[in-house]
């Protein structure tokens, strides 16, 4: 059935009732001039306040009891922010920075080199002193040594154009877990080595006598900028080297000597003297620049190395040793950005390193492989975890300051080592990841100590100078 239509007559008498309605109401008031309610209760008023009848828990018993488990896993962090908070507090308050700083400065005003050693990683507690007189600049000798064994002992004449330096090394407990990256962490052995090294190096352009300034930077955040322009750089070096592998002193709980977990590879390389005369050159590019940490910029660098057979009227022992002749190609790039006053900064960096020779006739020294772990990269593997003839590494990294004298350094880490770069696979690559704590100054970082970890383990990390 058809739906009936209104008409017209009803329609009109529907409107003209509803316009009348409209027209005869009061008129609605305005929404801007409504009282505004949560203003209005912000007017002085003579009422009583209200205040609960009792305090008001912060947490309810069954919070509590849920939160529990939470609060006593993260004791140990809590009391260490604890006692992070004040120690922080009291460097600000005493000016522990600044005063160490100007200590160190005051030894090299008498001829005077104190500073921590920079033997490498598993070396233990170390320093290094040495002489470096006022009466003759160029000269520096100096000595360092660790608490776990490991010795140096340096001769350096420096000029302008370059340096002459000899040097001296005793490595007691090196590590080797075999070869390529799918060796076994079970698989722990060390070596021992003793080396010598006489280098002559010339530099262009010459360096430049340090400028001394007086500018005065209480706070690091004061003033990022450096200004620093493009620097380019080519060195030239050569200069015989001796070395000689011994069995590792270390004998601790799952690490044996090399000789008694490879004893065919020891036969090889153990009581062996090996010497090359080393020649080689590096270009670089560097545009970074900023403090307290570099923070903008890139640099880039193309290194050759050749390992040659010894020269008889530079051997230090012997020209007729087993050597093996080989060249090393190596490659690196490293970027910055960064954004905010006191910078946050993110940095890239990439490292390849290219051997050609390696399987030639004679003795190839377990120290010559490509090596990835601790320092050289990988740092949440052990030091001398992966070896072979040529690597791949790639780091990604942010900086970011907490306090005035104290910023964080968050950073991940992939690459692998392989017998050659064309056959290196991705999936083959290993990862590592860690954190840092860096004391700074106004102008670098002067320490850090933080923890690096990967698939294997956790290790902790600290340096005291050269951070960057």
């Amino acid at each position: 059935m058809s739906r009936p239509s209104l008409a017209p007559v009803n329609v009109c008498a529907f409107v003209l009732a509803s316009f009348f309605a409209c027209a005869c109401s009061p008129p609605a008031a305005r929404a801007e001039d409504a009282p505004d309610t949560s203003l209005a209760r912000l007017t002085p008023t003579s009422s009583p306040p209200w205040n609960p009848p009792r305090p008001v828990p912060t947490e309810q018993p069954w919070e509590l009891v849920a939160r529990a488990p939470g609060r006593i896993a993260s004791l140990p962090l809590v009391l260490f922010g604890q006692a992070m908070k004040a120690g922080l507090i009291f460097t600000e308050e005493n000016d522990i920075v600044p005063k160490m700083v100007a200590r160190v400065s005051f030894l090299l005003d008498y001829g005077i080199v104190a500073q921590p050693a920079s033997l490498g990683d598993r070396t233990g507690w170390g320093g290094e002193i040495g002489i470096n007189p006022p009466f003759f600049r160029s000269l520096i000798a100096s000595a360092s040594g660790s608490t776990r064994g490991y010795d140096r002992e340096r001769v350096t004449i420096e000029t302008r154009a370059g340096f002459l330096e000899y040097r001296a090394d005793w490595r007691p407990s090196e590590p080797f877990f075999g070869i390529g990256v799918g060796a076994r962490a079970e698989d722990a052995s060390d070596f021992a080595m003793q080396a010598q090294r006489a280098r002559l190096e010339l530099r262009y352009p010459f360096r430049q006598p340090p400028t001394r300034t007086h500018e005065i930077l209480e706070d690091p955040a004061a003033s990022t900028e450096t200004h620093a322009p493009p620097r380019h750089l080519f060195r030239v070096w050569a200069g015989p080297r001796d070395v000689i592998l011994l069995n590792g002193r270390e004998h601790a709980k799952g690490r044996l000597p090399l000789a008694t977990r490879f004893p065919a590879l020891a036969a090889s390389e153990l009581e062996e003297r090996v010497e090359h005369f080393v020649y080689g050159a590096q270009a670089s590019y560097d545009r970074r620049s900023g403090r307290p940490h570099w923070w903008k910029g890139w640099r880039a660098a193309a290194s050759g190395e050749r390992f040659d057979q010894p020269l008889r009227a530079f051997a230090f022992h012997s020209a007729s040793t087993p050597s093996v002749a080989f060249t090393r190609w190596t490659y690196e790039g490293e970027a910055g950005v960064s954004f905010w006053r006191d910078p946050r900064t993110f940095r890239l960096s990439a490292r390849v390193e290219d051997q050609s020779g390696v399987g030639g006739p004679g003795v190839f020294l377990l120290p010559d492989f490509a090596t990835l772990g601790g320092h050289e990269g990988l740092s949440g593997f052990e030091p001398g975890r992966f070896r072979d003839a040529d690597l791949a590494l790639a780091r990604l990294t942010y900086i970011f300051p907490i306090v005035r004298y104290l910023e964080t350094d968050l950073h991940v880490e992939s690459g692998t080592v392989t017998g050659d770069l064309h056959d290196a696979r991705l999936q083959e690559a290993k990862t590592s990841y860690g954190v840092a704590l860096r004391l700074r100054n106004a102008f670098a970082p002067l320490a850090s100590f933080g923890m690096d970890w990967s698939r294997e383990k956790a290790r902790f990390r600290f340096a005291l100078g050269g951070v960057e």
